[in-house]
């Protein structure tokens, strides 16, 4: 599979999210094939460590060849999951998603079954069979730490219950990715796998608060400092919380823009009003110096809202209309995922065909997704440079804007130039 057909492409006038979140899981999985090797090349130099301090041959034969036995497993399952998700067809946006994710978490169970069992046979044989080679090896290496003889099992018998743990997690986890509810939004699919890890959060927390205060006390240091671990992640768990809870109550407006950032409410069209051309695909931007600093977004806990949604701009022979198509995420802050800049530069091919339905509609069906419009006999100049857009009222006011697709730039000048005349300027 060629590189340009992995790397999600902003330029790709006919992207889509769903598309896109393909192209990313196969770079990530791709990309995991180099841990593997890394993971090979330290097999290597554990097993010339070990050597160099007297280890048993049959200690780092035990080691060594169950160690690289996982990795030859790991890599077949990342082979199959490889082909698994490229098979994936995406032209079903949101089936298509949750196929992806439940895919991946199925073959990294199945990568946490490999290691279960291949780790618990390693850890079986060295306590078993090899108990006096670790012994040995712990008062020749580090004799000077207070470590007991029963403490290296127990930190071995802790490394294989660590295994059977992220086995269970990883089980659960899956289970609950598989039984995401179906929705034809990719964002609400997003949200719902992020309210997963979050809860997958939470459940590690516990058990790793547990073995670290256990560790700590072993270690007979002051119990003030376990106390204070406790409460840091106590307090990540309580805000870990609140983001689930702030998660939970997101809505989507999938047919409808969100009232809080419209700017002026149009209720209806202007008298002979017709669409001449329209732009889709484009995103807000600085206008002027100070507005380089203003944010146009604001997320906490997971969640938040930008302020200037709207993606599309429709000129008409009254004013200029700046839309909100109805598309993934709307105006929403999810995570890391800004859904505005998302859509502007990966998800322009749904833009195009949802926007192109809403023209076909008409206009009074149109300016209910308009965040803001500019009458002419308001408008004191548009400024037009290659694919950036400066609107100046005549109260002073700028609104700057960018798209990606060139192919808008002659239509747009030649309407402009009909309807404008001097006020239009072009750069």
């Amino acid at each position: 599979m060629k590189l340009n057909q992995i790397i999600p492409n902003p330029f790709d006038k006919t992207s889509k999210l769903s598309e896109i979140a393909k192209r990313a899981e196969l770079l990530k999985e791709g990309l995991k094939f180099k841990n593997l090797f890394q993971k090979f090349i330290f097999l290597i130099i554990l097993a010339v460590v070990l050597i160099f301090f007297n280890i048993s041959p049959i200690v780092i034969g035990i080691l060594v060849t169950t160690q690289l036995t996982l990795l030859i497993i790991h890599l077949v399952i990342k082979v199959k999951e490889f082909k698994a998700i490229k098979s994936i067809k995406t032209d079903k946006v949101g089936e298509s998603y949750k196929k992806i994710i439940v895919t991946n978490e199925y073959f990294e169970w199945r990568k946490s079954v490999v290691s279960l069992i291949g780790n618990t046979i390693t850890t079986l044989l060295l306590i078993v069979l090899f108990y006096n080679e670790l012994t040995n090896f712990k008062h020749s290496i580090l004799p000077q730490l207070p470590i007991t003889d029963m403490f290296l099992i127990g930190v071995l018998i802790a490394w294989l219950l660590f295994n059977v743990l992220d086995f269970f997690i990883r089980l659960k986890r899956y289970k609950l990715v598989r039984n995401l509810k179906h929705s034809k939004n990719l964002a609400e699919l997003d949200k719902n796998f992020l309210i997963i890890e979050k809860k997958i959060e939470l459940l590690r927390m516990v058990p790793g608060a547990i073995g670290i205060s256990v560790v700590l006390l072993f270690l007979e240091i002051p119990i003030w400092i376990p106390v204070i671990v406790l409460a840091v992640l106590a307090i990540f768990a309580w805000l870990t919380s609140i983001e689930i809870k702030r998660l939970n109550n997101v809505k989507f407006e999938e047919n409808c823009v969100d009232k809080s950032v419209v700017k002026n409410l149009i209720k209806k069209t202007q008298a002979g009003e017709k669409v001449a051309t329209s732009v889709f695909g484009i995103m807000k931007t600085a206008a002027s110096f100070k507005e380089i600093f203003k944010p146009v977004g604001r997320a906490y806990l997971g969640t938040g809202k930008h302020q200037f949604p709207e993606n599309t701009l429709v000129v008409t022979n009254k004013r200029l209309l700046l839309v909100q198509v109805p598309v993934a995420g709307g105006n929403k802050i999810i995570g890391d995922k800004n859904y505005v800049q998302e859509n502007f530069f990966f998800n322009r091919g749904a833009i195009r065909e949802e926007g192109a339905k809403l023209i076909k509609k008409g206009l009074n069906n149109l300016i209910k997704y308009t965040i803001e419009d500019v009458l002419y006999v308001n408008l004191k100049s548009f400024t037009l440079n290659q694919t950036k857009i400066i609107i100046e009222k005549q109260d002073g006011r700028k609104l700057g804007y960018v798209f990606m697709d060139k192919e808008f730039i002659e239509p747009l000048k030649k309407s402009l130039k009909t309807l404008l005349k001097t006020k239009f300027i072009e750069k």
